[in-house]
């Protein structure tokens, strides 16, 4: 699902400052060159992500937080890109994951669902049933794709 202007691009634009300032590399993502760090490593919250996170919720009828890769940041840089995959779940619940732009490549980088490229703009939503393939294309240009993202788990 598709959620044009989720957030609006002064809130993006907060959230990509206070990312810039934090260490995003902790954990290799699925890929080449891509990284994300789990929220709560992440020091100095600006105040909106838990507004975020709960509009997030209430959209998708979220239940529970996902509790194996949780809410993160994630960054894949110039030549990267995410492998086509899906993500782990708990038994008995759907795994969403609410994608929130935050800095959009020139080129590339674009999250494919289900074999489809999804042209997210910055502050859009895309969320993702993670049971169905997905990936991030080819970052080109000079910015890499950021993305913030939170996960829920809901009833099947």
């Amino acid at each position: 699902m598709l959620v044009k202007s989720f957030i609006d691009k002064q809130i993006a634009n907060e959230l990509l400052a206070w990312t810039n300032t934090q260490n995003l590399y902790c954990n290799e993502s699925n890929g080449q060159y891509g990284f994300y760090t789990f929220l709560n490593d992440l020091n100095k919250h600006p105040v909106c992500i838990n507004e975020i996170r709960k509009k997030c919720q209430d959209l998708i009828g979220g239940i529970y937080q996902e509790p194996i890769y949780k809410d993160f940041v994630n960054e894949v840089f110039v030549d990267g890109f995410v492998y086509e995959h899906t993500d782990k779940t708990v038994k008995s619940y759907k795994h969403f994951r609410c994608n929130i732009m935050l800095q959009k490549p020139k080129q590339g980088g674009k999250l494919v669902f289900n074999k489809q490229p999804i042209d997210l703009e910055v502050g859009d939503m895309f969320v993702v049933d993670t049971s169905i393939m997905h990936a991030v294309s080819i970052v080109k240009g000079d910015l890499s794709y950021k993305t913030i993202v939170f996960g829920f788990l809901c009833n099947e």
